[in-house]
């Protein structure tokens, strides 16, 4: 909700909107673990991946969740910015428009509901509040 209204030549502007408390996941500024979008929730898929994931990187920490619009998955290996691009694009069914905001920003960004374990230091972990309408 938002009320404006005018008074002595000013604008007052009064905003209400809804706070959700989540956790925030990003990748570090030199090496990169992969946080990866995918938009479609269908429970094919999300095997179809995890499977993959499992097959490439054996030994490694994976953690997979779902999400309102589908699921993600972070992997928790060590990589340069060049090489986890290249890791992201070969994941089948990836959301590239995160790949691409991740590659503009030089970092990726995922929220999650529930705090993710600590397994590496490559990981920044921080509280966030979203604002809904």
């Amino acid at each position: 909700m938002k009320v404006r209204f005018k008074l002595f030549g000013r604008v007052f502007a009064f905003y209400c909107f809804k706070v959700r408390k989540a956790y925030g996941v990003k990748s570090g500024s030199q090496n990169h673990v992969l946080l990866m979008d995918f938009d479609n929730g269908n429970p094919i898929k999300f095997y179809t991946v995890r499977k993959n994931l499992m097959e490439r990187f054996p030994n490694t920490p994976i953690i997979m969740y779902k999400t309102k619009h589908g699921f993600h998955a972070i992997v928790f290996k060590r990589f340069g910015f060049r090489r986890a691009v290249e890791e992201m694009v070969k994941t089948p069914f990836i959301d590239l428009n995160h790949v691409a905001i991740g590659i503009s920003r030089g970092y990726w960004f995922l929220e999650t509901p529930q705090p993710i374990p600590r397994l590496t230091r490559d990981v920044e972990f921080m509280r966030i509040e979203r604002g809904e309408a």
